[in-house]
Parts: structure tokens; sequence; C-alpha cells
């Protein structure tokens, strides 16, 4: 194991004399003026304290070169930091990486106007202030398994390192720059650079390139759905964002997204960039630099985050800041849905205004600091410098689109099947009608914010699949509405007794959004894709699915059955039952539903285990092509099986978690009881966590438990293709300083 090391080489130009001769002045008053001192007291490279320090550097991190400082060690192997203040001075640090001591490679650079804060080589994984200086620590970057890095730093000018740039502002949420930059779609050659603003604006750039030389215009597009309401929790630079409320006190926000393509990029090697744009009152603005890189290449390795559920929830901040500070930069974000609970809720995505739930952008983009400033949490840099790939979840599908009628979460949740609605609109307008298809999505349910913010890799399909270095990736649509249990309301097991002959009403139950069985579209698109030669090729295969379909997760019931219908009706002459199955066609609601209206008594559904889709026909496909994940998400906890080779995991612990259906065997009544049992609906083994169990030895229950449900502890895993494994961490919430602890693992073979 090679030993860590640092050294500074320092040159100054002569921009910066002033500044230095004022420093000079006030430390070195008797000598400053004295040429014959310049090698052993004022001078650049002297040391008059016998440090190691040299002057120039003690100048750039605000320290006394008269008083001897501790010397720079390494925090930990390949890890670095050091302190820094940010003057007017055209000096800027630049820290270098070397795995032999002799080729040093360039990385990480801190200036007065542009900061490099992730490069190929090294990356910043975390700052704090120290009084007047801020500490900076720095990590080289991983060559593989058990490689260690030199580290060293140096002042150059910065002008040798980019071109000028503009006066600019940094981008703010209060200044209605509503995200970061993102990165999406990227090819072998490019990758698209979107951010989101509060305004049109013009000159909308990016900028990017080893030395910021290379320029791409952004295109900009208004979104079409961006709702507040009463509900809403608006940050105050917000409210003047908002057009005229409706009838129901829905109003329309203004948010503008703005996309950019770098372009002739090499797989594997990210460099930096930012963007910068003007706002409507001429104000010019520029972005913090990031990095970016196009798609990875095969044998690439790879740090990939594995999550879901952000949902605004009040642990996400701490869990992706700790995901981004443990890891560093990755190199995707495998999101299994759930990115907020309305999707047509703007704040939910850009700037909520609330102390305990986080809106989704700024605690993936490490911003959540500018809306909740004394949360000992900012979240991560995370969207800046990975790709984030996803699955639809139940969250991003809204229902019937009737703003004058209703607020947004009663839109939400006001969904219907697709096939009813084709029954009455369909007909009605014809097949070929240029508006049927629009009429039939808002009458039943739709995507469209998602579908904006989020474009699907296969244009036109809520599901796809794509090869990302050694992974091949299939990303299903398995999503149904979720209602409240109860056959006493419009819920899962049943229609409101007030609105059984009014179909308009009805909820159909827990319907599905896209079929997925054998037969339909996607089941077909699936079988296809498994036998692709660039799924059966690849190193390591993995399947995104929101849905709950296996585990502890309260969700997990009902299972993905079709819905078995029972209608009490009564003509006059004592009540009767009829019995179906939705779906059904438009011939079988003309003779068996159409004539019951008017004397229906109750509706009631039921999902037959032994008639789930997903277990009956998805699985033993899934485990025949040799699937090595399938990554879930939708009930708000940590918990992992295996069937055969195939692994599930749950990995969506990011607070607000509701238990799980597991009898810990002691009468704790920490987990909720339902009236279905404890464990997988099919019983699939439940894996224990095999380095440390959370729940045991953080929470102080007496005997391992197969699951972590916290709302103090957050969890987050990571798929490193370098090695194959899943790794899964635990942090505490509560105590800002603990440290993040590994607490299992297992292998993709």
């Amino acid at each position: 194991m090679k030993a860590l090391f640092a050294f500074f080489v320092l040159t100054v130009s002569a921009q910066c004399q002033t500044d230095l001769d004022a420093w000079r002045l006030l430390h070195f008053p008797q000598t400053a003026n004295d040429p014959s001192k310049e090698a052993t007291s004022w001078g650049n490279q002297a040391d008059p304290d016998a440090d190691g320090y040299i002057n120039l550097l003690e100048f750039l991190q605000d320290t006394d070169p008269n008083a001897f400082s501790d010397p720079l060690i390494p925090d930990s192997p390949s890890v670095l930091s050091f302190p820094w203040r940010e003057t007017d001075h055209p000096v800027a640090l630049q820290v270098e990486t070397s795995w032999d001591a002799q080729t040093w490679l360039p990385g990480v650079i801190l200036s007065p106007e542009i900061e490099i804060p992730v490069t190929a080589t090294s990356h910043i994984v975390n700052r704090q202030m120290e009084g007047s200086v801020e500490r900076i620590l720095v990590r080289a970057a991983s060559t593989g398994e058990d490689s260690r890095g030199f580290l060293r730093v140096r002042a150059i000018d910065a002008a040798d390192l980019f071109p000028p740039l503009t006066d600019a502002q940094p981008f703010r949420i209060d200044d209605g720059f509503l995200t970061a930059p993102i990165l999406q779609s990227p090819s072998s050659e490019t990758v698209n650079v979107v951010w989101y603003t509060a305004f049109l604006g013009s000159d909308h750039t990016l900028i990017y390139g080893d030395h910021l030389d290379h320029r791409a215009t952004a295109t900009s597009t208004k979104l079409t759905r961006m709702l507040e309401d009463t509900d809403s929790q608006l940050h105050p630079a917000s409210v003047n964002q908002l057009g005229f409320p409706s009838a129901s006190g829905v109003r329309h926000r203004s948010v503008w997204k703005h996309q950019a393509t770098a372009t002739n990029l090499t797989p594997g090697l990210r460099v930096p960039y930012l963007v910068e744009s003007v706002r409507d009152d001429g104000e010019h603005f520029r972005s913090r630099a990031y990095s970016l890189q196009p798609l990875p290449a095969p044998g690439h390795p790879l740090k990939i985050l594995l999550t879901s559920d952000q949902q605004n929830r009040p642990m996400s901040a701490a869990n992706y800041q700790k995901a981004y500070e443990t890891v560093g930069p990755l190199d995707a974000v495998l999101f299994a849905g759930d990115f907020v609970d309305y999707p047509n809720r703007a704040s939910e995505w850009f700037d909520r205004n609330s102390t305990t739930r986080p809106a989704f952008y700024p605690t993936m983009q490490g911003r959540w600091d500018q809306i909740h400033s004394a949360s000992p949490y900012r979240g991560g840099p995370i969207l800046q410098h990975a790709t984030l790939l996803s699955a639809l979840g139940n969250h991003e599908v809204a229902g019937r689109w009737r703003p004058n009628q209703h607020d947004i979460t009663t839109m939400y949740t006001d969904s219907q099947p697709r096939w009813r609605a084709e029954m009455l609109y369909e007909n009605a307008l014809g097949s070929g009608h240029p508006e049927a298809a629009t009429c039939i999505r808002d009458h039943s349910f739709e995507t469209i914010t998602y579908d904006e913010m989020w474009p699907s890799p296969q244009p036109g399909l809520p599901y796809w699949s794509r090869c990302y270095g050694d992974i091949f990736i299939i990303s299903l649509h398995v999503n149904r509405i979720w209602r409240l249990w109860g056959s006493d309301r419009k819920g899962k097991e049943g229609e409101d007794p007030a609105d059984v002959n009014n179909p308009d009403a009805w909820g159909f139950g827990d319907h599905l959004f896209e079929p997925f069985g054998p037969g339909s579209a996607q089941y077909q698109w699936l079988e296809q894709v498994l036998e692709s030669e660039a799924c059966q090729q690849a190193r390591f295969r993995i399947v995104m699915a929101h849905q709950t379909m296996f585990g502890l997760g309260d969700n997990a019931y009902p299972v993905l059955a079709p819905s078995d219908v029972t209608i009490r009706f009564d003509h006059g002459s004592g009540e009767e039952v009829s019995q179906l199955t939705y779906p059904i066609s438009k011939e079988t609601w003309d003779s068996d539903i159409a004539p019951l209206l008017g004397s229906i008594i109750s509706i009631d559904y039921h999902y037959a285990d032994d008639a789930d889709v997903w277990r009956n026909a998805i699985e033993p496909l899934l485990i025949d092509a040799g699937i090595d994940l399938v990554l879930t998400g939708h009930s708000h906890l940590w918990n992992r099986s295996k069937v055969g080779p195939m692994h599930y995991l749950e990995t969506s612990n990011v607070g607000d978690s509701f238990g799980a259906r597991y009898d810990d065997l002691d009468g704790s009544k920490t987990w909720p009881g339902t009236s279905f049992p404890a464990g997988d609906p099919h019983g699939r083994p439940s894996i224990a966590p095999n380095i440390l169990n959370p729940l045991q030895e953080l929470e102080g229950y007496d005997h391992p438990l197969p699951f972590v449900s916290s709302n103090r502890h957050t969890v987050f895993s990571i798929f490193d293709t370098a090695e194959g494994a899943v790794k899964s961490y635990v942090f505490d919430t509560m105590e800002p300083s603990s440290a993040v602890r590994l607490f299992d693992q297992f292998m993709l073979e």
C-alpha cells in the first residue's frame, strides 16, 4: 500500500502583488523592505516558522507565517484537508493527483471566480467554515480496489486556467434559479444539461471543457402543468410567479426549462462545466462549476446510488448529503419512482417552504440550506454530476385534469382507468379524432410533468431499457393508484356508498395505470428486451419497478392482481349479486353494469393472492433471463430478498417510514398490525443485514431484525460495478457528526 503525502509548489503573478505587499507589511514590518531577508523571512518561498508552509501558502490560506502550524496530515488514505480563504487576488489553488508520485494530473481548482469541485482525479468531499477560512476536504479518485493516490496542492495564476468571464451573480433560489444544472440523456459523445428558472430570460448558455472554452446555447420551454394551491407551502420568492386562482383555488406557476447539449465528449472522462442565464431585468447570473461526462463505456467502473421515494421526506437532505460525502461524485442514480407527493405542485419539486419537508431538487443538489439555513443538512450535489435514470412511481401519475373544479390533491387522487375513459370519449369523438387521445388522457390520468422533466430513453413509452456501462437497465411501469383501505369509502376495497350509482365518482379500486401481464404491450416488449443481445451480453442486469411486489412493506398488499368486483344491487325483488373482473370491454359495461345503475347497493373489490401477475408471470420471466437485481420502492423502508439467483432490494428509507409487516416475537408494537399476515405475501425469504443490524444495535431492539424502518436512522445503497457489490449504509440523522456505517453488502454475480 502506498503512503500518501502532500506538498506545495507555488508561483504567483504580479497581479496580486498589492495584496501580498499589504500582507507582508502586516506580518513582516521589520524586514519586508530588506532584500537580504527575502529567502529567510518575507519572500514567497520562505518558511520563517519552519512549519513546512511557505509564505505564499500561508497568504492564500490566511494563516500566520510566524507561528508554527501543525503539519498537513492526511485525514485518511487518499484524503487531504486544508484551509482556504476567498480573496480578490487572481491566484488559484489546484489539487494534483498521482498514483506513482511522478506523473501529476490536474484536479480540483479553487479560485476567486471559478471553482471546479469535481474532476476525473479528485473531488471536494466537504467544506466547513472555521473562523475566517474554509476547511476544504479533498479525496483522490479511486482507480480500483485498494488504490491509493498521492496529493499535492499548487498555486497558479487563475488567468492561465480559464478565459475571462463577465461579472455575474450566483444562482440562488431567491433570484428565480429553481435548480442548479442537471445532467440528462447521455450518449456516447454527448450529454444534455438542464436547469429551471422562474422566468424566461435570455442568453441561456452552457460553458464546458477542460478550460471552459466550449459553449452551447440552450433552448427554453415552459412546463405546462405547474400549479400551486392553498395547500402549497410557498417560498416567499415564488408568490409573484403565480397566475390568478381558478374557482378551486388552483394557480398556474411559471417554470421554464433550459436545455443545452455538450458534444464531442470522451467516455470515462469528466470535464468541468457551468451555465449562465440573463434574467428578464438584464441581470447576469452564473452557476457554480460541476463535472459532466457522456454515456460510460463497458468496462468503466461506476458508482451508482440506488434510491427512491424522496417525496419531500424529512431525512432526505441528510440521506443524499451523506451519500455524496461517503462515495463522492456518482456516475448515475437509479431512482425507483415517487419523486414528490403531488407531481403538478411545483413547490414540491423546487422550493417548498418547510423546515421538515424539503423539496426534491434542493436535497438532490445540495441547496436546501438556501431554504432552511438552520438545518444541519443541505443535501448532496448529486444531480449536477450524475445522470438520474428512473422508473415511474404512482406519485408521478396525476388523476383527471380538472383545475377549475378541484384542488391539486383531489385531482391527484381522482384517476379512473384508461379503459373507462376510452369507452366514454373514443366512442363519442371517434378513434381518429385529433382530440381523442388528449381527451382520454385528461379524463383518466396523466404523467405530463414527469414526462417534461424526465424524458424517457425510449420516447413515447413509459417503460424503457438501455445499456449504461456494464449494466443493462430495464425500467418497468408497474404502478396502480394508491388508495386507502376500507369498504365504506372510495378506496382499495370499494366505492363510497353515496356514489355507487354514479360512475363518474368511482375510483375503480387500486386500478393499474399500465397493463404489464401476458398479452399486454408492455409484456411483449419485455420479452423482446430480455431476449436481446444487449441484455444477454451485459455483465449486470437490473430491473427497476416502483410498486412493492415483494417483502415486508405495508404496500406489499394487495398483491399486483386484477380487481375482482362484486356488485350488490336490488331491482325491487330482493338483493342480487353480479361478479366480474376489471378491466372490461364496453360491451361488458353495457350489458353487465349499465343496467344496474340506479339499483346498486354496494361495490366491493378484492385482489386474489394467487392471481398476482408479478409473481405468476414477471418474476419467472426475469429469473429465466438472468436478471441480477430488482430495485423497488413504495414502502419507505430497507429490506431485501432473493429468489433463485435474483436479488430483490427496496432501499427507500428517507424518513416517514410506514413500518413493516413482521412478527418480531416479543410483542413489540413498533410495527403496525394489519389484517394481512406478517412476511412476504408469497413466502420469499427476508434477508437480515449481514454486517451490522441497525435496529438492534442502534435503536435497542434485543434481537436482529431483517429490515430498517426508522424515522431517525436513514439508509442509502451504492452499487459499485468494479466490485460487483451492492453496499448499504446507515446514518443517525440526530447526530450530524456521527459516522456513516456500512451495514449490509451482497454481490451481483
